[in-house]
């Protein structure tokens, strides 16, 4: 990582890049933290920020999983449909399943077709939260619903630790 913040590179930019799984090829690195550079920026990059910034916070004021975690594993987590009593969940759902079939036909370092699918989420997320109380005392419907929230955290995090972006690299410019 310092080779890359001596090159120029934003150290955040850098460090989302390489504090992810399976980072152990500098080119595959590289290609990240130059998609990085050109999408963040971007209308698309802010909305992927605040999506990964909103559903973080979510997961940590429950006290479900540390939003750093880095043990990701090919595996969803379990959500039964059956159990959903809104439509925001139905759409955030679909999304999400979305989103995993078209990640499985997109090549593995097309990190910028992943990151503006991904994006294009952030309507129906907000939608989802402005309309869904997360916090139930139906504990299968709070499980439900958090296990949505983390499989969609789990993709946000597969190839950029986000949460390590700050604000500021945005406008400041993250290569000079």
């Amino acid at each position: 990582s310092i080779y890359l913040v001596d090159k120029g590179f934003s150290s955040d930019f850098v460090d989302a890049c390489v504090h992810v799984p399976n980072n152990d090829d500098l080119f595959d690195i590289v290609k990240r933290v130059e998609t990085l550079v050109l999408f963040l920026p971007t209308h698309s990059g802010t909305d992927l920020l605040h999506l990964d910034n909103r559903i973080s916070r979510i997961l940590i004021s429950l006290k479900t999983e540390p939003a750093e975690d880095k043990s990701i594993e090919n595996d969803t987590l379990n959500i039964d449909p059956t159990l959903f009593q809104s439509s925001f969940e139905e759409a955030l759902y679909g999304k999400f399943q979305y989103i995993q079939k078209k990640f499985s036909t997109i090549e593995n370092d097309n990190y910028l077709g992943k990151l503006e699918e991904v994006s294009n989420i952030r309507k129906t997320v907000d939608e989802y939260f402005d309309n869904v109380m997360i916090r139930v005392d139906d504990q299968l419907i709070k499980n439900n619903r958090l296990n949505l929230l983390r499989n969609i955290r789990k993709i946000l995090i597969r190839d950029f630790n986000l949460g390590l972006v700050s604000s500021h690299e945005l406008t400041k410019g993250s290569q000079q």
